[in-house]
């Protein structure tokens, strides 16, 4: 970015030495007047930029983190539903394998009765 060479004051404060084949005075005050309105109309537009740009990044910043705490949340959720999925399936697990021993124990003692009848 480069640096400006001239400010609105100074602009304004400026003084042109007239010679015998000067520029016409009031000819040079009107253009120098409106460069002046152009750096006041540039000025407030840099400076409602800049406020725009700090509004913006803390938007961002709040956003950003928001964004880690819901992360957080979401790691801590997924955590907890995973757990209960593990628990929900060892108890499925539990389950089936205390209804494969009945199966199993009456299988057994089917055999027997058929082994005790030969």
């Amino acid at each position: 970015m480069t640096k400006r060479n001239l400010t609105i004051q100074d602009i304004l404060d400026k003084e042109f030495h007239t010679d015998f084949k000067g520029y016409a005075p009031e000819e040079v005050d009107a253009f120098v007047d409106l460069m002046i309105e152009d750096y006041q109309y540039f000025q407030e537009t840099i400076d409602q930029l800049h406020q725009t740009n700090r509004e913006l990044e803390q938007a961002n910043a709040d956003l950003r983190g928001k964004m880690i705490e819901l992360e957080g949340k979401l790691k801590a959720k997924d955590t907890e539903v995973s757990a209960a999925a593990i628990g929900a399936s060892n108890v499925d697990m539990l389950k089936r394998i205390s209804r494969l021993e009945e199966e199993m124990l009456a299988v057994k003692e089917l055999v027997r009765a058929r082994t005790k009848e030969s």
